[in-house]
C-alpha cells in the first residue's frame, strides 16, 4: 500500500480527536469582570467599583472540569471621605462544568480542547458585604450576606496564549435575609432568610497560566 493511501485512510480518525490546546490539567484564572456581580457606583460620593476574580480551573477528563475561586469588587477611584470601604463585596465560588460537543466542534473545525467550548456548570457561590462595627461608622469588615447555587450555560474561549474570556448565564436561588417584621419580644426588627431566585449574567476577560 503507498503512503498516500495510508495517509487518506487515517485522515478521518484523526479529525475525531480533541486536539489538545494545552499539557496542563489546571488554568490559572487571573481575570476582570466587564458584566456581572461588583460593579457598583455612587453618585453621592463618585465612588467606583469593578470586580476582579483569581479562579483555578482544573481538567477531570476531556469533558469534566472543577473550578473554585474569589471575586472582589474594588474601589478604583480615590477615596476622600471615611466611610468608603476599598472592598465593596467579595464572593467565593465553587462549581463543576461539563464541556459538551467536543468532538463535533473538531469536525466543524471549531476551537476546542482543555478549558475551550460551550459547556453546562453547576456552582454554589456565597457573598460577603462590608458593614460597620458597633459606635463606627467605617465600613472595614465584611460579613456573609446569601449564597446562592446556580445552573448556568456558558462558553469559554482562548483570545492567543494568555487571554480569554468566560461568558455564561443562567438562574439561581438564593437565600437573602428581609425584613420579617418585629421581634415581639424585644420589640428591635427581625429578619428571616427565604429563597429568591436569582438570575446570572457573567462577562469576564482573564489572563491565564
Amino acid at each position: 500500500m503507498s503512503l498516500s493511501a495510508l495517509a487518506q485512510t487515517a485522515a478521518p480518525e484523526s479529525q475525531t480527536t480533541v486536539p489538545l490546546a494545552s499539557t496542563r490539567k489546571t488554568l490559572i484564572k487571573l481575570g476582570l469582570g466587564v458584566v456581572g456581580r461588583g460593579y457598583a457606583f455612587n453618585g453621592f460620593n463618585d465612588r467606583f467599583y469593578v470586580p476582579l476574580s483569581l479562579e483555578l480551573e482544573h481538567q477531570l477528563n476531556e469533558r469534566f472540569s472543577v473550578y473554585g475561586g474569589v471575586n472582589g469588587s474594588f474601589r478604583v477611584t480615590s477615596n476622600q471621605d471615611y466611610y468608603t470601604p476599598f472592598v465593596n463585596r467579595v464572593v467565593g465560588l465553587l462549581g463543576g462544568r461539563y464541556y459538551y460537543n467536543q468532538q463535533r466542534r473538531v469536525q466543524e473545525g471549531k476551537a476546542a480542547g482543555p478549558f475551550v467550548g460551550n459547556y453546562l456548570a453547576l456552582q454554589a457561590s456565597s457573598d460577603f458585604v462590608p458593614y460597620s462595627l458597633p459606635y463606627s461608622y467605617q465600613k472595614s469588615n465584611l460579613r456573609y450576606s446569601y449564597s446562592t447555587l446556580s445552573a448556568l450555560w456558558g462558553m469559554q474561549r482562548r483570545l492567543g496564549r494568555f487571554l480569554l474570556y468566560d461568558v455564561n448565564a443562567g438562574l439561581g436561588v438564593s437565600n437573602p435575609s428581609s425584613f420579617n417584621g418585629f421581634d415581639s419580644v424585644n420589640g428591635g426588627p427581625s429578619y428571616k432568610r427565604k429563597p429568591k431566585l436569582r438570575p446570572e449574567l457573567n462577562v469576564r476577560f482573564s489572563l491565564v497560566h
